[in-house]
């Protein structure tokens, strides 16, 4: 089914229409009760160019269109409007009860669900925190794949610390892709007020607002403020891919905020145009352009244990405005971190993400974590580059530190033993080791399964310009391989780094005798003569020199002069 939505027609939510979603492991109602302009069920699409909204000040979250079922579609052609709200209107009264029939609720789409087992009492007062905004969601029970494809406007907007996404892939849509060549934008439209950041806890208010509450309980009560951004993403996603085309925009203002928040275990993320940070008249800050982070549910079937490592393949041929940070701890409190200047070394680690990165374009900071990580420039980083190898994944913990099944056991260990209380939070190792997705290869231990999968991995190839810093902190097993591309007969060649290079422990120690190599890429050899240098870095940290590997016919001697890291080339 296909529903064209005229120019000059509006769609705006029936207040008596409250849809309902429940919890996939207990059966129970999930508040709070969303207020939702259009439904769009499974096998159907919308081509809209009139205004789908959402400004509801009915006290619920407000969702302009929701996707809720495999192949449902939205197509937001030039000049359509998707747009929802939460204004301050809806957060005069921070804790809302609102009286529901079941008449009048629906459950992904289908006929009114009955009140009782296995669902819950439906009738009734029910109390809802917070209130959310999006203007596109997907329905949270399930599977299948949705597209968003952007030619006009998609905007959420929030005046409390509850959710903002424009465009939110959330629940258990196993692929989403989305295709932007129009404006996707989400924003905080007040300053946030942090009561309290720390690593251990991140709350918060806005200024004129008494304290609120978030809709979701899954933060616990170390965290009251949500996840806002123009594209969000949740865990149990397999795959998203984004597709930002030339002459599009992805923008998240205000303090908190991303352009795109990602936690699908594949994304893919091309931009052509402009995906950007902007803090508008927060007095927080702390956004970024993108961030991912990996919070892993590794899988135990028959005894066999299936990691699963969050992968995220970026290519940006546009401009890239604010931070990317690929990370392994939570992407919200990695940025409330930078604000605050505090360790993040005591954070929790929530999984390991790998990445791929080819900057062809211009980008900015660049933040990444202890995972497999490559980066290849040409393009322009008009910032700092970060790799922070010090957390350390452990891929055979328990569930009490990496969603680790409890009792799953190896041959030889029984379920009894592996159960017992008085093994330290309980669970056993597997009997093999798989990685997500690949069930050829098998591995009897986490180290031959290391060994297939490294970590502790940063390659950069570069052959652009990088105008800071380079610091990456090892450890044991960390592998660092720079590799800068020797295009002309020049000691000032463009592949150089222009600010510092450090490579070091977590006590500010120098490691890159142990832990870095250097293995240049010429582009022709022609170019090299003996005696002739080429500069890595315009400054070194330290005075223990990375290895080289030699290339083709030349052999390389790495020195340090003036405090610049350059290597000399021998031709044989």
């Amino acid at each position: 089914m296909t529903l064209n939505v005229a120019k000059d027609t509006k769609i705006n939510p029936n207040p008596r229409v409250q849809l309902w979603t429940t919890n996939d492991q207990t059966g129970a109602i999930a508040t709070p009760i969303y207020s939702v302009s259009t439904l769009v069920n499974a096998n159907s699409s919308i081509n809209n160019r009139g205004t789908i909204q959402n400004n509801s000040v009915s006290k619920v979250n407000n969702v302009a269109v929701l996707l809720g079922g495999n192949k449902a579609k939205l197509v937001n052609l030039a000049g359509g409007v998707v747009s929802a709200e939460i204004s301050a209107k809806n957060l005069t009264k921070p804790i809302s009860t609102s009286t529901v029939n079941t008449s009048i609720v629906f459950f992904d789409g289908t006929l009114p669900i009955k009140a009782g087992a296995p669902h819950g009492v439906l009738n009734g007062p029910v109390t809802t925190y917070g209130f959310d905004a999006a203007a596109i969601g997907v329905d949270t029970e399930l599977h299948g794949h949705n597209v968003v494809e952007n030619h006009g406007i998609i905007s959420a907007r929030h005046a409390g610390i509850g959710k903002v996404w424009a465009v939110a892939a959330a629940g258990k849509a196993d692929t989403f892709a989305l295709e932007n060549y129009g404006t996707i934008s989400a924003e905080r439209t007040q300053p946030l007020i942090l009561t309290t950041n720390t690593a251990a806890s991140l709350k918060g208010t806005v200024k004129g607002a008494e304290k609120l509450k978030v809709a979701s309980t899954s933060y616990g009560e170390a965290r009251n403020i949500a996840y806002a951004a123009g594209f969000f993403t949740e865990e149990e996603q397999m795959e998203s891919t984004v597709h930002n085309h030339k002459g599009g925009t992805i923008l998240g203002s205000g303090d908190l905020t991303a352009a795109l928040y990602m936690r699908s275990n594949i994304l893919s993320i091309t931009n052509d145009g402009t995906i950007s940070y902007n803090k508008g008249a927060g007095s927080v800050g702390g956004g970024v352009a993108i961030v991912s982070y990996e919070a892993p549910f590794n899988e135990v079937e028959d005894g066999f244990l299936q990691i699963i490592i969050g992968k995220t393949a970026l290519k940006n041929t546009g401009n890239i405005i604010g931070d990317v940070r690929m990370v392994d701890v939570n992407g919200l409190a990695e940025m409330a971190s930078r604000v605050a200047g505090y360790d993040q070394s005591f954070m929790k680690v929530a999984g390991r993400r790998d990445s791929a990165i080819d900057n062809i374009g211009t980008m900015q900071n660049l933040v990444l974590g202890t995972g497999d990580h490559k980066l290849t420039n040409s393009g322009t980083i008009a910032g700092n580059i970060n790799v922070n190898q010090t957390f350390i994944y452990k891929y055979a913990a328990t569930n009490a530190t990496n969603n680790y099944p409890a009792g799953t056991f190896a041959a030889g260990q029984s379920a009894t033993a592996c159960l017992a209380p008085d093994v330290p939070l309980k669970g056993c190792l597997p009997s093999k080791w798989f990685l997500a997705g690949d069930e050829v290869h098998s591995y009897l231990t986490e180290e031959e399964f290391l060994a297939a999968n490294p970590d502790k991995r940063f390659a950069l190839e570069n052959s652009g310009t990088i105008t800071g810093n380079v610091t990456i902190a090892t450890v044991a097993g960390s592998h660092i391989t720079i590799s800068p591309v020797i295009t002309a007969e020049s000691s000032e060649n463009n592949s150089s780094i222009q600010g510092t290079l450090k490579i070091a422990d977590a006590k500010g120690i120098s490691s890159a005798d142990s832990t870095a190599v250097i293995k240049p890429i010429v582009s022709s050899s022609a170019l090299v003569k003996s005696g002739q240098s080429y500069t890595v870095a315009k400054q070194f940290f330290g005075e223990v020199l990375p290895k080289v590997e030699s290339s083709g016919n030349v052999s390389w001697i790495a020195k340090k002069v003036s405090n610049a890291l350059v290597i000399e080339a021998t031709v044989k």
